[in-house]
């Protein structure tokens, strides 16, 4: 009795503070574009939004899809230090990417430059995911989500003070890129004990080649969401990229807050499927998916309702035309929600072939309709674009899990 409570009581602090630092890290991308609006204006504002949605996507080759993997790994198959090598070796390639990005780009020197700082700044990210991730399997959630939330407030804090003092957006970017992923390194080695790298090759080799579905899942999920992006930026203008960047927010902060708030549930899911305890780990999802509807259902209500005039106020521009690009984009959140928790719980139980298959379909057909439909029709192009490669995405891991979900229940009748 005495450890159920202390499990139910370390599960609720866990779950607290990873929702305080979830809200930290999904909103920051919104208060960000709203002082970069504010103060500079719309055009700068389209070109950092665009420059924020790369270096998410470049993001993934930081973090390289481990969370989830290091997380889960409860039998210690890799240690801290093998992890932490990886990071190096993620971060490296992330800027280095990025580089040869902008290089075949095109893109003038000054956009080029803001580019390059916001990626520096997402790396951040990177950095302190590996940590968190050691943290979590340890059961230290809750230490995770706040670390998450303090470096979050800093590095907003940082940006905002610089580009309200000086107007100047690539000295903002620049001086909170490096101060932010010095944040993230000093505020969290002091609680991991012992810290120490392991580059054996063997076993780097090993663990990459693991996470390698993983990480391209990932990759594939943020090219999904940023594939209108792409359309518009070579189709149309910053001005319309501000706009879409705006109404899309919304729907991207329920991804990542969908995110960071499964979290807390990828460890016992794991151990719910290795002991076979099917019943209990489908009715665990089976909750996960009721919160997902109940949030979406009370996110168009309120977007219906109030949601443009809020984001009208907050980034000082009129968005009352597009209140149906605004609506579908929304819905597509709570579709890009369901599958995000499916892609943790794919990944807890070990299917990352069968979800690297869900997303390199999507990802094609998104290549192939996001243009298209950004040509024929603009801006409500774009947002129907996202939705039905988001659909597509929840639909194909919904099949992939019943798939596993019933060959198990086979296999156990089987034997």
């Amino acid at each position: 009795m005495h450890d159920t409570v202390l499990g139910q009581s370390s599960f609720k602090k866990d779950f607290i503070w990873n929702i305080i630092g979830s809200v930290c890290a999904a909103g920051s991308s919104i208060i960000y574009l709203m002082v970069v609006t504010r103060v500079v204006g719309d055009s700068l504002g389209g070109i950092f939004s665009y420059a924020y949605a790369s270096a998410q996507l470049m993001l993934t080759i930081g973090r390289f899809g481990m969370r989830a993997f290091q997380a889960t790994d409860l039998n210690q198959q890799f240690s801290f230090a093998s992890y932490l090598a990886s990071r190096v070796i993620t971060c490296a390639l992330m800027l280095l990417t990025d580089l040869i990005f902008l290089g075949f780009s095109g893109y003038d020197i000054y956009k080029f430059q803001i580019m390059f700082w916001v990626c520096v700044l997402k790396m951040s990210d990177a950095i302190e995911d590996i940590f968190h991730g050691e943290m979590q399997q340890k059961g230290r959630l809750y230490l995770a989500g706040k670390l998450l939330a303090a470096r979050n407030i800093l590095s907003f804090l940082i940006f905002s003070v610089i580009l309200i003092m000086t107007a100047d957006l690539l000295l903002a970017c620049l001086i909170s890129a490096i101060l932010s992923v010095l944040i993230a390194i000093i505020i969290n080695i002091k609680f991991i004990p012992r810290l120490h790298f392991d580059f054996s090759f063997k076993v780097l080799k090993s663990l990459f080649f693991l996470c390698i579905p993983l990480f391209l899942s990932t990759f594939f999920s943020l090219y999904i969401y940023n594939s209108p992006k792409n359309a518009i930026d070579r189709l149309l203008n910053y001005e319309i990229q501000t706009y879409y960047g705006i109404l899309f927010m919304p729907a991207f902060v329920i991804n990542l807050f969908s995110e960071f708030a499964f979290k807390p549930y990828l460890t016992s899911l794991a151990s719910l499927w290795i002991e076979e305890k099917i019943t209990n780990f489908l009715n665990k999802i089976k909750q996960l998916f009721l919160l997902i509807i109940v949030f979406t259902i009370v996110t168009l209500v309120v977007g219906l309702l109030i949601g443009l005039p809020i984001l009208s106020w907050i980034y000082g521009i009129d968005l009352s035309p597009y209140l149906k690009e605004f609506m579908i984009l929304l819905l597509g959140g709570g579709f890009g929600a369901g599958a995000w928790l499916l892609n943790n719980v794919l990944s807890a139980i070990r299917k990352p072939k069968e979800l690297f298959l869900g997303y390199l379909i999507t990802s094609i057909t998104a290549t192939i309709i996001a243009p298209i439909l950004v040509k024929q029709y603009g801006m409500i192009g774009a947002a129907v674009s996202y939705l039905i490669t988001i659909f597509l995405l929840f639909a194909l891991l919904t099949c992939i899990l019943v798939i596993a979900v019933n060959r198990t229940k086979i296999n156990r009748i089987n034997n």
